[in-house]
C-alpha cells in the first residue's frame, strides 16, 4: 500500500514563528518517560549536534500531547522508539500505540493492538501516516517510507502493511532504514541462519527480507547505519550499535567484511552517522534503550574504510532529564531545494515587514 503525503508551505509570519525549520546537521531523538513505565508518553526532540553537555533541546514535539492522533510507547521496553528517515530524507518516521487503555494502573501498552506510524517533517510538523493492528504482547518498533509511497511497518511480530491486521511477513525485526534507494532491516538473534542486517524488498503487502552477503547473526545488535566512506563510493560502510559498543563492516566486492569492534561501557542503543573531514562521526544513545537519564554521545571513527574501527575520545552532547530515556536517533530531515528557497523568501519578507 502506498502513502500519499501532501506538503503545504505556509509562509505567513505567524506560521513561521510556530514552525521553526530544524537546524541543518542537528539530530532528532526519541525521548520517552517515565522510564519505569510500560505505558508512557514520548516526545521527539531536536538536539544540537555540535553542542556539549546540553540538557535542554533546541525544540520539542510532544507526540503524546498532540491535538490529533496522539501516540504512546513502552518506555521500559528495550527495543522500542526507533527512528528512521524516509528515502527522500524529508521526513523522520517512528511508531507508537494509538490507545493507552483504561484503569489504574494503566496496562502494559504492548498488550494494546491499536498502533500507528507517525512522522515529522523538516518544520517539525507532525502527521500520522498509517495505523495497523499488532499482536498483543509484541512491541511496535519502526517504519520505512520509500519515495514512491510504500510504507513498511516494523513490529516485533513482523512486517505490516498500512491498515494491516496481521503481519505480511512474520519475523522478529527491529529498525528499518533506507540508504541508496534500498531499504534494510535489523534482526537481533542467536539463530545462526538469521542474518543481522537484511535488504527489505517487495511491497508492504508482500515484503521480503534477504540477508546481506558476508554478515552473520548477532544476538547483541541494537541499531545500524550506513554511510559513504567518500563521495561517490556508495554506501560502503556499515556500523552497528550493540549492547557492548560498536561493530564496523566494509562492503568489498559485494560482500560485507568485518572491520573490528569497539567496546563502550554500558552499551549503546540508537545510532546515526555521517562522513566528515575528521572521519565517520557516530552519534549514539547510551545504555540499553530503557535506562534513566542516558545521553547522546558522539565519537569519530578516524580509521580508513578498510581499517579496524578506531574511536576518538567521546563527547557527551546531550543528557536526558531525570526519569526519561533517549531511544532512537536520526539526522534531521532535510527540505527540498524548492521548499528551502520558499522558506528563505518568506523569512526575508517577514524580516522586511519587521523593519
Amino acid at each position: 500500500m502506498k502513502i500519499v503525503i501532501t506538503v503545504l508551505a505556509v509562509l505567513a509570519s505567524a506560521g513561521l514563528a510556530q514552525a521553526a525549520l530544524v537546524g541543518n546537521g542537528n539530530l532528532v531523538v526519541f525521548q520517552a518517560g517515565p522510564t519505569i513505565a510500560s505505558n508512557a508518553p514520548f516526545n521527539l526532540i531536536e538536539v544540537n549536534s555540535a553542542g556539549v553537555n546540553q540538557t535542554l533541546p533546541v525544540q520539542t514535539f510532544n507526540v503524546s500531547g498532540a491535538s490529533s492522533n496522539p501516540m504512546w510507547t513502552s518506555a521500559s521496553a528495550t527495543s522500542t522508539g526507533y527512528l528512521s528517515l524516509s528515502q527522500d530524507r524529508q521526513r523522520v518516521q517512528f511508531t507508537g500505540h494509538t490507545m493507552r487503555g483504561t484503569g489504574l494502573p494503566l496496562p502494559n501498552i504492548n498488550t494494546i493492538a491499536a498502533r500507528g506510524v507517525g512522522s515529522l517533517d523538516t518544520n517539525f510538523n507532525y502527521s500520522q501516516l498509517a495505523t495497523y493492528t499488532g499482536n498483543s504482547g509484541s512491541q511496535t518498533r519502526s517504519a520505512a517510507l520509500r519515495t514512491g509511497g510504500d510504507l513498511f511497518i516494523i513490529d516485533q511480530g513482523g512486517v505490516y502493511a498500512p491498515s494491516g491486521t496481521a503481519p505480511a511477513l512474520v519475523s522478529n525485526v527491529r529498525n528499518a532504514r533506507t540508504f541508496g534507494g534500498t531499504s534494510f532491516v535489523l534482526q537481533q538473534s542467536s539463530v545462526v541462519t538469521t542474518i543481522v542486517v537484511n535488504a527489505l524488498g517487495g511491497t508492504p503487502a508482500a515484503p521480503t527480507i534477504t540477508g546481506l552477503a558476508g554478515l552473520t547473526n548477532n544476538n547483541v545488535a541494537q541499531d545500524f547505519y550506513m554511510v559513504e566512506a567518500s563521495t561517490g563510493s556508495g554506501f560502503n560502510l556499515l556500523y552497528l550499535t550493540t549492547t557492548a559498543g560498536f561493530s564496523k563492516f566494509e562492503l568489498v566486492s559485494g560482500s560485507w567484511v568485518a572491520r573490528g569492534t569497539a567496546t563502550v561501557t554500558g552499551g549503546l542503543f540508537g545510532l546515526a552517522a555521517q562522513t566528515t573531514a575528521n572521519g565517520v562521526q557516530l552519534f549514539a544513545t547510551t545504555g540499553s534503550g530503557a535506562g534513566n537519564a542516558n545521553t547522546v554521545t558522539s565519537w569519530f571513527d578516524t580509521a580508513t574504510a578498510s581499517s579496524a574501527i578506531a574511536l576518538s575520545t567521546p563527547t557527551v552532547i546531550f543528557t536526558a532529564g531525570p526519569n526519561t530515556t533517549l531511544k532512537g536517533i536520526e539526522l534531521v530531515p532535510v527540505p527540498t531545494p524548492g521548499a528551502a528557497a520558499l522558506l528563505g523568501m518568506g523569512m526575508l519578507a517577514a524580516g522586511r515587514r519587521r523593519r
